[in-house]
């Protein structure tokens, strides 16, 4: 059995374990909400706080994924983990040169691009960062924004679980959108086709934002000097202190 449905101590967020449950169900995620927060994240028998990438690839690295695949509006086309065999396989499996530096890469193109990394035999990923800048205005698509949205429409549906490896589950290489609210992509898009599951990020409950104090804690001038008493009364009052929607934000 996989790690991430024995529910270790400290266990998953509750959206990343509906992420891993639906991976050999559905092709496409829409993952909205504080994309840009810190979060829980068990790593070597531990928690840390980690970036949403960082996150997404340490609970993706369970099922055998070998590497993320990241689009932003900014940069293009990036690694993650970037390092030279990473780049290797991914040139190999996409068909696309990587050197270590983000790849300006069209609308028309990456599709082509999306759809090698869906049907790859090797466990992979890919990710729309920040997916509310793909289009200027969600309302009036330009003709390049609609003929992309349509192409993921339609791998969406073309996708099917791939099978790397005899003991493992066949699983999707999904497609994952990343934005801070589900009205930010066309409807059309997100709310009519039943191949895309959406994913809520929740902002932190009172149990994180305690757990997360006490990781920040240490940062803290004159933390080594408190007494065990001390550092709870500063975690309690952190968690009941700090807003929900922004405890994670830009740490």
């Amino acid at each position: 059995m996989d790690r991430i449905n024995q529910r270790p101590d400290p266990y998953w967020p509750r959206w990343i374990a509906d992420l891993h449950r639906l991976l050999g169900i559905r092709p496409q995620f829409l993952l909205s909400g504080p994309i840009r927060d810190l979060f829980l994240t068990p790593l070597d028998g531990q928690t840390v706080l980690l970036p949403i990438l960082d996150s997404l690839w340490e609970a993706l690295t369970l099922h055998g994924y070998q590497y993320l695949l990241v689009y932003d509006r900014v940069d293009g086309l990036r690694l993650h983990p970037d390092t030279p065999a990473i780049r290797s396989l991914a040139s190999r499996t996409l068909h696309q040169d990587f050197q270590g530096a983000p790849v300006p890469i069209s609308f028309n193109r990456l599709p082509t691009v999306l759809r090698a990394l869906i049907t790859a035999n090797v466990r992979a990923a890919a990710i729309i960062d920040s997916a509310a800048r793909v289009p200027v205005s969600v309302q009036q698509l330009s003709e390049a924004e609609h003929e992309f949205f349509t192409a993921c429409e339609k791998l969406a549906y073309v996708a099917h679980p791939i099978i790397t490896t005899p003991d493992r589950p066949p699983l999707f290489n999904p497609l994952l959108w990343l934005c801070h609210r589900e009205i930010d992509l066309p409807s059309w898009f997100t709310l009519d086709n039943e191949a895309i599951h959406r994913l809520t990020l929740p902002p932190p409950g009172y149990d994180e934002r305690r757990h997360a104090a006490a990781l920040l804690a240490p940062a803290f001038a004159d933390h080594d000097q408190a007494t065990a008493e001390q550092q709870r009364q500063f975690a309690d009052s952190f968690a009941q202190l700090i807003p929900l929607t922004i405890m994670f934000c830009y740490l």
